[in-house]
C-alpha cells in the first residue's frame, strides 16, 4: 500500500511539471487514507471534516482556534482538513503552507463545519482580523502574505457549512467543482482582490452541479467563467441579479430562484429549462447561440427581453411569458422551435424573420401563436413557417417575399386575424392570401416614405388641423398617435366648426391656468387634457410622468438588429406607428418607420463627423404637431420648411434623424434649435448632445392606453 501512494504520489509530481496545478486535488481524492465526515455538533464543541492522514501536516491559526490539514506536493500545497472548536469561527487561508503556495482545496475539506462564519483566501498582504478580548472581538491587522493562489475548490467542500455567510477570494482564475458552497444557507457574498486592489472582477473557471444550490447569495455579477454546471444556482431564493459571461450555462442552471429579477448573460449556449417558471424575473439580455428547451418557460412576469447573435432558440424556450412585451430580435436566426413563444399574449414588437445569403430560416409549429404581434417580415430564399405558426395573433400586416412556404394557418384564419391583415410582396399573387380570403398587396418596393405617408395623411386630417400656442411636443405626438391607430377622433372634442382654426390652450403644459371655454364647455375634452397633462407633470424627483409612462415603463430600443425589418416594411408602405422619445433633447414625436436610404448620405458641414456616413432615416411626424406641407397642400412629413411660401408654412420645427448601422450613431437636424444652426438659411449641424439609437425609445401604438 506505501508503495503505491509512493507511486501516486511521484506520478502526480511528475505530471503536474506539464499540466494544470490542480492535479493535486485528485491525488488527494485517490490516495490519503482515514476520511472524516464532520461531526454534528453542538456551539463551541470541536468538528472536524475532510481527509486526514499520516501525510497530513497541521497548520493552527492560534486566534481563530483552527487546526488546518494539507499536504504538499511538488507544485503546491492542497488544503484537505479542518478541525474547529468554538461558533462564529473565521477561517484564513496563507499564501503559503509548508513552504509552498497553497493551490487547492480537496473534496469536503470543511464539509459540515457548522462553526464557519467566514472563509479568506488572501489577497493582501495586511488585513483585518479579530479576536476575544475579556469577551469581546478587538480587531487587528494580521499580517500574511498576499496573493491567494488557489485554483481549485473540490466537491463538496464546504457543503453544508450553514452559518458560513462571506467567502474571499484572491485574484487567481478559481474552479469550483460540484456542491462545493450547497447548502451553505446563510452565504450572502463573495468578494474578490489580490495583492494590489481590492474588489476585481471575479474570475472563474468551471462551476460544477448544484456548486452554489440552496445557498443565500444576493448578486451573482460581473462574473466571467467557463463551463456552468447545471443546476449550480438551484433555489437560490434570494439572487436578484446575475450578470456574467461563459462558455455554457447548464441545465435548470438557475431553476427555482424566486426573487431573480434581471438577468444579462454572454455565452455560447443557455440550457434547458435555465430560468423556467421564475416569476419575478422582469428583464433578460442573453448574447448566446443556442437558447434550450424551455429555457425561459413559464417567466410570467417577464416583460423586457433582448437576443443577441441568437441562432436557434429551443421549443417551449418563452411559451406562456404572459407579461412579455418587447423583444429585440436579432438578425442570426436560423430556428426558432416549435411553442417558443406560445401563449405570451402581451408579445406585441414586430417580429422580423429576415434570411440572408441564402441561409435556411425555420419556424416551427406554433411557435408565436397567441401573441400578440401585430406586423410580421417573413424574407429570404429559403424560409419555411410551419403550422400555426403565427396562428390566433392579431395580425395587421405580413411581408411575404422570395422563398417562403407557409404551412397550414401559419398567418391564421380570417375569423382571428384584424379585418384590415394584408399580406404583402412583390410577386403577381399570394396563394395563402387566395386560399384564405386575405387581402394581398403587390409592391414594386419603391418610394417607401410617400406610401407611409400617404398610408397615414387621410386619417390624420384632425390632428394636424390645430397646434398648442405654448404646445407639448409630447401632448401632441400621442394625441397624432391616437388619432392614426383610431382611438379616437379629435373632433368628438372639439367643434368641427372650428377645423382648421387655431384653437388656444389644446394639451398645453404647465397646466392651463384660468378660465379656459374649451375646456369648461367640453367636459370629455377636459378629460382628454387632464389625461395628457398628467402624464407630463413632473414627479418629485423632477422626473415627467411621460418619461415614465412612455419611455421608462414602456419603452423598445430602436436597434440594429431590427432597423432592416422596420425598413421592409416601409417599401411596401406598412407604418408601425407609436411615439419617439429623444430623450437626450428632451423631445417627442410620432414614429411610423424606418426608411433605408437608396445610398447613403453624408452631412459635411455637421459638427460632429462631418465624413459619417448615414444608411436609414427615421419617419416622423414632426413635432407633434402637423406635417410639412408642399406647395400643392399636401403633407410630405418632412416637418417646417421654412422655404415654403408664407400661406404653407407650419409653427414647429424641422427634425431630422439618420441613422448609420455600423454603430446606431444618429445625425440629428433640428431647424429652430441655435445651437445647432449658423445661420436662419441652413439645415446642417449635429447636434452637440450625441444621439444613438439607445436615445431614441419607441412605444408601439397598441400598448397607448386613453383613459377618460
Amino acid at each position: 500500500m506505501n508503495g503505491l501512494i509512493k507511486r501516486t504520489i511521484a506520478a502526480v509530481t511528475a505530471l503536474a511539471a506539464v499540466c494544470t496545478p490542480l492535479s493535486p486535488v485528485s491525488a488527494v481524492r485517490d490516495s490519503l487514507a482515514d476520511h472524516i465526515v464532520a461531526s454534528a455538533g453542538y456551539y463551541d464543541q470541536e468538528q472536524r471534516s475532510g481527509t486526514w492522514s499520516r501525510y497530513t501536516s497541521d497548520y493552527q491559526d492560534e486566534i481563530e482556534g483552527v487546526h488546518i490539514g494539507y499536504t504538499t506536493y511538488g507544485d503546491g500545497a492542497v488544503i484537505t482538513g479542518c478541525i474547529t472548536s468554538r461558533r462564529d469561527t473565521t477561517i484564513r487561508i496563507p499564501k503559503q503552507l509548508g513552504g509552498k503556495d497553497v493551490i487547492a482545496v480537496a473534496d469536503e475539506a470543511f464539509k459540515g463545519q457548522t462553526n464557519i462564519v467566514s472563509v479568506q483566501f488572501y489577497g493582501s498582504d495586511k488585513v483585518i482580523g479579530h479576536r476575544y478580548s475579556e469577551g469581546n472581538l478587538v480587531p487587528f491587522i494580521y499580517e500574511m502574505a498576499g496573493g491567494s493562489k488557489i485554483a481549485e475548490i473540490g466537491v463538496s467542500a464546504f457543503e453544508g457549512c450553514d452559518k458560513l455567510s462571506s467567502v474571499y477570494f484572491g485574484g487567481e482564475e478559481v474552479t469550483i467543482k460540484d456542491s462545493a458552497f450547497r447548502s451553505c444557507t446563510s452565504l450572502t457574498d463573495m468578494f474578490w482582490d489580490n495583492d494590489v486592489d481590492d474588489f476585481i472582477d471575479p474570475l472563474v473557471g468551471d462551476i460544477g452541479s448544484y456548486a452554489f444550490a440552496y445557498t443565500r447569495l444576493r448578486y451573482f455579477e460581473r462574473y466571467t467563467c467557463k463551463n456552468i454546471g447545471s443546476h449550480a444556482f438551484y433555489g437560490c431564493n434570494y439572487l436578484y441579479s446575475v450578470d456574467l459571461t461563459a462558455l455554457t450555462v447548464g441545465d435548470d442552471c438557475f431553476s427555482n430562484c424566486s426573487r431573480l429579477n434581471k438577468v444579462k448573460i454572454k455565452a455560447d449556449s443557455i440550457g434547458d429549462s435555465c430560468f423556467s417558471n421564475i416569476r419575478s424575473l422582469y428583464s433578460a439580455n442573453i448574447e448566446a447561440e443556442n437558447i434550450g428547451t424551455q429555457a425561459f418557460s413559464g417567466c410570467t412576469a417577464l416583460f423586457l427581453l433582448s437576443l443577441i447573435g441568437t441562432k436557434t432558440i429551443g421549443s417551449h424556450a418563452f411559451c406562456n411569458c404572459t407579461s412579455l412585451t418587447y423583444l429585440d430580435y436579432p438578425k442570426t436566426l436560423e430556428s426558432v422551435g416549435p411553442f417558443a413563444f406560445y401563449g405570451s399574449s402581451k408579445l406585441r414588437s414586430p417580429l422580423f424573420m429576415i434570411s440572408e445569403n441564402g441561409e435556411s430560416l425555420n419556424v416551427g409549429r406554433a411557435a408565436f401563436c397567441y401573441t400578440g404581434t401585430e406586423y410580421v417580415v417573413l424574407s429570404g430564399n429559403n424560409v419555411t413557417v410551419d403550422a400555426y405558426a403565427f396562428d390566433d395573433c392579431k395580425l395587421r400586416a405580413a411581408v411575404v417575399e422570395g422563398n417562403v412556404f407557409l404551412g397550414r394557418d401559419a398567418l391564421g384564419t380570417t375569423a382571428t386575424n384584424d379585418p384590415i391583415f394584408r399580406i404583402y410582396g412583390t410577386a403577381d399573387s399570394n396563394e395563402y392570401a387566395a386560399s384564405h380570403g386575405f387581402n394581398y398587396v403587390k409592391s414594386d418596393k419603391t418610394g417607401g416614405f410617400k406610401k407611409v405617408i400617404d398610408q397615414n395623411k387621410l386619417n390624420f386630417t384632425g390632428a394636424r388641423d390645430y397646434h398648442a400656442k405654448n404646445g407639448s411636443c409630447a401632448g401632441m405626438a400621442i394625441m397624432q398617435l391616437m388619432t392614426i391607430t383610431g382611438k379616437i377622433d379629435i373632433y368628438d372634442y372639439i367643434p368641427r366648426e372650428y377645423k382648421g382654426k387655431e384653437v388656444r390652450g389644446l394639451i398645453d403644459v404647465p397646466p392651463l391656468s384660468g378660465k379656459d371655454e374649451w375646456r369648461d364647455q367640453y367636459p370629455e375634452f377636459r378629460n382628454l387634457t387632464d389625461h395628457i397633462n398628467y402624464i407630463m407633470e413632473r414627479d418629485e424627483h423632477d422626473i415627467p410622468n411621460q418619461f415614465k409612462y412612455l419611455k421608462y415603463t414602456n419603452a423598445q430600443y430602436i436597434t440594429q438588429n431590427n432597423l432592416d425589418g422596420y425598413a421592409k416594411l416601409a417599401e411596401f408602405g406598412v407604418s408601425v406607428p407609436g411615439y419617439l422619445s429623444i430623450s437626450s433633447h428632451s423631445h417627442g414625436v410620432l414614429f411610423m418607420g424606418v426608411e433605408k436610404l437608396a445610398a447613403p448620405v453624408s452631412f459635411p458641414d455637421a459638427y460632429k463627423d462631418p465624413q459619417a456616413v448615414y444608411d436609414y432615416r427615421i419617419i416622423i411626424s414632426d413635432n407633434g404637431y402637423m406635417y410639412k406641407m408642399d406647395e400643392n397642400g399636401d403633407p410630405s412629413g418632412d416637418g417646417f420648411d421654412h422655404k415654403a411660401s408664407a400661406s404653407h408654412r407650419a409653427p414647429m420645427e424641422d427634425i431630422q434623424i439618420y441613422v448609420r448601422l455600423t454603430d446606431g450613431r444618429c445625425y440629428f437636424q433640428r431647424y429652430d434649435d441655435k445651437i445647432n444652426v449658423d445661420t436662419d438659411d441652413k439645415i446642417q449641424n449635429y447636434d452637440q448632445k450625441m444621439i444613438t439609437l439607445s436615445n431614441l425609445k419607441y412605444l408601439p401604438a397598441s400598448t397607448v392606453e386613453y383613459i377618460p
